[in-house]
């Protein structure tokens, strides 16, 4: 979308796990969430941020002035300097994105529908950004934008491209592959390009992966196992859905199931449908 006439940014947050921290403590939980709401209500108020809604343990807010950037680093850096460990940690993960101006008090609900998919699909401690809201909105001094690269979310027709605003006071910034994403054909070739000197293999992973569920590259690091198979994706994404689950930014193995059931668009613990 590039540079907006007039910008308005779309700033999510929710409590990563807040189920669970619920179950275990109401009584904690109940003081901590009082506790996160002041502290959002100010940094809202100090970057000139509007609370739309406030659903569960999350709040929208809209920014027709101010950074909304700013406010998302300056909001993780008070959850650290914050004491949450009467119920165990708490972490956000936020997310934001950027529409034209629609008018007085009101929200462009498809603008809105996007924001909240990109912040649902972060993880706690980690600020996911559109480009929209990148080319809107200036990067916060000495915070970089961590590509992402171009990701696609069950339902929504267009592609986003995403990265992670990292500083270097945050405590936490690599994070495993965003949740719920797809690629088709198009973001396909954007992550594989073209591909040389490997055709052979190339058309003999494709013929396989016709006749069998399951394909596995074997060899050793840095040989092109992943290029490969990414190509593959490019080519056979155009016949069946393809995802691709990055998983270099896993802590451990417990970490894969969940990566793996995110990149499919389930969730653990539910039954397929």
């Amino acid at each position: 979308m590039g540079s907006l006439e007039s910008p308005v940014g779309y700033f999510f947050a929710d409590v990563e796990g807040s189920t669970e921290r619920w179950e275990k403590a109401p009584g904690p939980m109940q003081i901590a969430m009082a506790r996160l709401e002041a502290l959002t209500d100010e940094l809202f108020a100090q970057h000139g941020g509007v609370i739309q809604d406030r659903a569960g343990d999350g709040v929208f807010a809209i920014f027709k002035l101010g950074n909304p950037l700013q406010c998302a680093l300056e909001m993780q850096l008070a959850m650290q300097r914050s004491d949450w460990s009467s119920v165990g940690g708490l972490d956000l993960r936020i997310g934001v994105h950027a529409g034209e101006d629609v008018g007085d008090n009101q929200v462009d609900r498809v603008v809105a529908n996007r924001g909240a998919r990109i912040m649902s699909s972060g993880w706690g401690g980690q600020i996911v950004v559109s480009d929209d809201a990148a080319d809107n909105f200036g990067t916060p001094e000495h915070a970089q934008l961590r590509d992402l690269g171009v990701c696609r979310f069950k339902g929504i027709k267009d592609a986003l491209h995403l990265a992670s605003l990292v500083h270097p006071a945050l405590r936490r910034t690599e994070f495993p592959p965003l949740r719920s994403t797809l690629f088709d054909g198009a973001a396909a070739e954007m992550l594989a390009g073209p591909i040389f000197g490997r055709q052979a293999e190339l058309s003999e992973v494709v013929s396989t992966l016709s006749q069998r569920r399951l394909v596995t590259l074997v060899g050793l690091g840095g040989n092109g196992k992943t290029r490969l198979a990414l190509q593959v994706g490019a080519e056979v994404a155009s016949s069946k859905p393809v995802c691709f689950a990055s998983l270099e930014a896993l802590a451990g193995p417990a970490e894969l199931p969940v990566a793996l059931a995110s990149c499919l668009g389930l969730q653990l613990g539910r039954p397929f449908r």
